[in-house]
């Protein structure tokens, strides 16, 4: 093995090393970002809380329940993007069902065992009838 071979392995190790931190690095601005938007929330409900309890007493505030709720949706679809985002990163897929990180790869939840994507070509479960059709084409 000469020189140049030992620098290239180096150089690609390094290449694969800069990569992976840099999706760290994008995965835990993303994960700030989810704190951040949580503690909204939080905040939101709080104030929504307040308003309620206040109705108790006197004339509901309808308006301002009604737009307090408006912008804690805003913040919980932030939120889920936020956490789509991430997930896309770590290439990790959420299970329909159960709601379990699951590798891109899979065709079936780990845990529950819930279909994650559609199966095509090989993967396809071949039924009754289509065995037989292909049977009597191959004869």
């Amino acid at each position: 093995m000469n020189m140049d071979d030992v620098f290239e392995k180096a150089r690609v190790a390094m290449n694969a090393a800069a990569q992976k931190t840099e999706e760290v690095v994008a995965v835990s601005k993303l994960k700030l970002e989810a704190v951040k938007v949580n503690n909204e929330i939080k905040g939101m409900y709080e104030k929504l809380g307040r308003e309620v309890y206040r109705a108790k007493d006197q004339k509901p505030h309808e308006d301002v329940v009604h737009s307090l709720c408006e912008e804690i949706d805003e913040l919980r679809a932030k939120l889920e993007a936020l956490d789509r985002e991430m997930a896309e990163l770590k290439k990790v897929v959420s299970c329909p069902s159960c709601g379990q990180k699951n590798p891109k790869e899979n065709y079936y939840c780990m845990k529950c065992g819930a279909q994650l994507k559609e199966t095509t070509g090989f993967d396809a479960e071949v039924t009754g009838e289509e065995a037989q059709q292909e049977t009597a084409e191959n004869e």
